[in-house]
């Protein structure tokens, strides 16, 4: 046997030895999936009532509307904010610091017992409203939402007005004499506090 192939046995050994010794391993790659989240969109976990959101009527009450009677007293609605309320010949609410304003007359009708009233303009004979939104309006027609219940307030001396027909809704103004809506009103702030004059 010649000297190259001896050369060339122990060069096949050597390599066979190694690849026992150390055997190759083969990797695999590794695909990592990545989840992408669309941040233009945002869905809120809990739904807040909006401004927009009409309110359910109140469970039944136990004061009856009585029907139109003769009995009425002619007033005008004072706020603690030192105006008072009116409704103009367009039928808007709002309020006036002429105390003497033909407009501001109110013509108050007893339409229950336990405080229940209604409030009618004398020179319009529109009659002053509050809807499910808490917005003040008015009407020709005697409706619920125009009943409204007179109560002390927790400073004395002055009245609060609720809505007869929606629970927790109070008439109010704010110090620019415009209203505010009903279930943004709390019967312990200025905003809510009245005299009849």
């Amino acid at each position: 046997m010649t000297i190259t192939m001896l050369t060339f046995l122990v060069a096949a050994l050597s390599a066979t030895q190694l690849t026992a010794a150390f055997p190759t391993t083969t990797t695999t790659p590794v695909t990592t999936q990545t989840t992408t989240t669309d941040v233009s969109r945002t869905e809120p976990l809990i739904e807040l009532p909006t401004a927009q959101e009409k309110r359910k009527p109140c469970p039944k009450r136990k004061e009856k509307i009585l029907p139109p009677s003769s009995f009425y007293a002619v007033r005008r609605l004072y706020s603690e904010h030192k105006f008072v309320i009116m409704i103009d010949r367009k039928g808007a609410v709002r309020g006036t610091t002429d105390i003497y304003s033909r407009y501001a007359l109110m013509k108050i009708e007893t339409a229950g017992l336990n405080g229940l009233f209604r409030a009618k303009a004398i020179a319009t004979n529109l009659y002053l409203s509050m809807d499910s939104r808490g917005r003040l309006y008015t009407t020709r027609n005697r409706t619920e939402e125009n009943v409204f219940r007179k109560k002390d307030s927790p400073s004395h001396g002055w009245f609060t007005y609720e809505s007869y027909k929606y629970c927790d809704m109070y008439i109010g103004f704010k110090r620019n004499h415009h209203p505010r809506l009903g279930f943004k009103v709390k019967p312990g702030k200025h905003t809510a506090h009245f005299l009849e004059i």
